[in-house]
C-alpha cells in the first residue's frame, strides 16, 4: 500500500513552472515541451546543470538557453499565463510591471500592482532561491524547513 501511495503521487506531482536560484539572474522556465530553458544565460552554472538533470533532461546549460527576448537591461517571454518578466536594472522594473503576469527581478522592487506575482532580490536572496508553480511561489527556504545544518545566520 504504501508503495502504490508513493506511485501515484510520483506520478501526479506536478514539477514547477519556474526555478529560481537565490542570485535572482538565474532562471528556469518550463517549457511546452516540459522541459526547462534559461531565458538568459544562467549565471549559476550548478544550479542550473543540476536542475537539467534532476529533472531528467542532462544536458550543459547553455544549450537549454532560449525562447527569452533580452536586452541589458530585462528580458520577457510569452507564457501560457501572461508575459514573464525578468529586470536586471532598476530602469526597467516600471514598464515590466506595467506589462507582465508575473516578475521576477534582479534588483529591488518597491511598488509592483500589475502582476500576479512578485519576487525582486531581496525576497529571492531571503529565501534562498524559489520554486514557482501556477501563482504559487515557495521558497528553497520554506521547502526545506528552518534546521540547525541548513542555517545560513540569517
Amino acid at each position: 500500500m504504501p508503495v502504490a501511495i508513493g506511485l501515484l503521487v510520483a506520478l501526479t506531482a506536478r514539477p514547477p513552472d519556474i526555478l529560481v536560484a537565490d542570485d535572482a539572474r538565474t532562471v528556469a522556465v518550463r517549457g511546452p515541451d516540459g522541459k526547462l530553458t534559461f531565458p538568459r544565460r544562467p549565471r549559476d552554472i550548478f544550479s542550473a546543470a543540476r536542475w537539467l538533470e534532476r529533472d531528467g533532461y542532462p544536458r550543459m546549460p547553455r544549450d537549454a538557453v532560449g525562447g527569452g527576448h533580452c536586452d541589458t537591461f530585462s528580458c520577457v517571454m510569452s507564457r501560457p499565463d501572461g508575459l514573464l518578466a525578468l529586470p536586471l536594472r532598476p530602469e526597467a522594473v516600471a514598464e515590466d510591471c506595467a506589462h507582465a503576469a508575473t516578475l521576477i527581478s534582479a534588483v529591488p522592487v518597491k511598488e509592483c500592482a500589475g502582476p500576479k506575482l512578485v519576487l525582486d532580490s531581496n525576497m529571492i536572496a531571503e529565501g534562498e532561491g524559489y520554486a514557482v508553480t501556477g501563482n504559487n511561489a515557495e521558497s528553497v527556504r520554506q521547502l526545506r524547513g528552518d534546521r540547525p545544518w541548513t542555517n545560513s545566520g540569517g
